[in-house]
């Protein structure tokens, strides 16, 4: 084994630990979100959301589905208010 498919296969191996299970991870993106929830949240815990108003009401009703009541969102740039739910509320306000 190489040393490139050691390193590969080590990164595989590792799992980070869950400390929140109510909560979702978002990577903001300018053209996509992917989100992540806990595995046992469903059946496809990871997923790709377009920025369309739409689709970021998707995000929102799929969020809420798995019992999802925070979220902790990464972003490099600022890409206006939709993604933060300021103006409906969407994402951060669940009980």
């Amino acid at each position: 084994m190489s040393e490139a498919q050691a390193k590969k296969a080590g990164r595989q191996r590792r799992r980070l630990s869950t400390i929140n299970r109510d909560a979702a991870g978002i990577d903001i993106g300018a053209t996509f979100h992917v989100v992540a929830v806990a595995e046992d949240r469903c059946d496809k815990p990871v997923r790709s959301f377009r920025t369309f108003t739409s689709e970021l009401h998707e995000l929102a009703t799929w969020l809420t589905e798995v019992g999802i009541k925070t979220v902790a969102m990464e972003s490099t740039g600022v890409y206006g208010p939709g993604s933060s739910g300021r103006g409906n509320g969407a994402f951060l306000n669940r009980q």
